[in-house]
């Protein structure tokens, strides 16, 4: 379930994060660095495309009474959905 379908979550931000697409990074590399960061946290709803590369995956922080969601957009709907 994404943070935004929990109605234990009220405080909701977006942040867009660009990279080029040639660097988008495997689910793997990023739940081992996220895992690395802080013990604490529990990954879960975890999503890579058919080559392994991320896709989603929300980060839970329950001392903290924290998440995030994390979704990779290509540009071209990042900016389709900016007010420019």
């Amino acid at each position: 379930m994404s943070m935004f379908e929990d109605s234990r979550y009220r405080w909701r931000e977006t942040y867009f994060v660009l990279f080029p697409a040639k660097k988008r990074p495997t689910l793997d590399s990023v739940t081992k660095m996220l895992s690395a960061l802080n013990k604490r946290f529990e990954l879960t709803n975890l999503n890579a495309d058919d080559q392994g590369m991320v896709d989603s995956l929300t980060v839970i922080s329950p001392d903290d009474f924290a998440a995030l969601d994390i979704c990779y957009t290509p540009a071209r709907k990042c900016w389709s959905k900016s007010p420019h």
